[in-house]
């Protein structure tokens, strides 16, 4: 499927592709998914919602990194117990992006994968704020 917005998609637990990514310092993969069914197109708020995103992501990340360095820091505890020493100075390195996700509702979410935790960390996106959690903050977003 080509998207006008989105550009070229393919359908595998709704409509995704891969984009790079500059995270604090690195270049990663991530790949970007709208949360549809095979039958449904992205939505005009999904659309808006990506071009937001593309517009805002480095804002974003600058902004959110002090707290995304807490919210792991909140966690030095179980990091210890299940990689040994915790390194302050390197917390961004006990998370990796996986997957942007486009909710019907023009909300997004970077979706983040924990070294400590299978429970994984998300940073959801509205119009006018932004929430940093465990991935669960997701769940009931459309």
């Amino acid at each position: 499927m080509n998207d006008k917005v989105f550009g070229e998609m393919i359908f595998r637990f709704g409509w995704i592709k891969t984009e790079s990514i500059q995270l604090w310092n690195k270049t990663c993969e991530v790949r970007v998914r709208t949360s549809s069914k095979k039958d449904e197109f992205p939505t005009e708020a999904q659309q808006a919602a990506y071009i937001r995103y593309k517009q805002e992501i480095l804002n974003l990340l600058n902004n959110a990194q002090c707290q995304v360095k807490t919210f792991i820091c909140s966690y030095e505890e179980e990091i210890n117990d299940s990689l040994g020493k915790f390194d302050e100075d390197n917390a961004l390195d006990y998370i990796s992006l996986k997957e942007v996700l486009f909710f019907k509702n023009g909300k997004y979410a970077l979706l983040f994968d924990t070294q400590w935790s299978e429970s994984g960390m998300a940073i959801l996106c509205s119009a006018d704020k932004y929430e940093i959690g465990e991935s669960y903050i997701v769940e009931f977003e459309q």
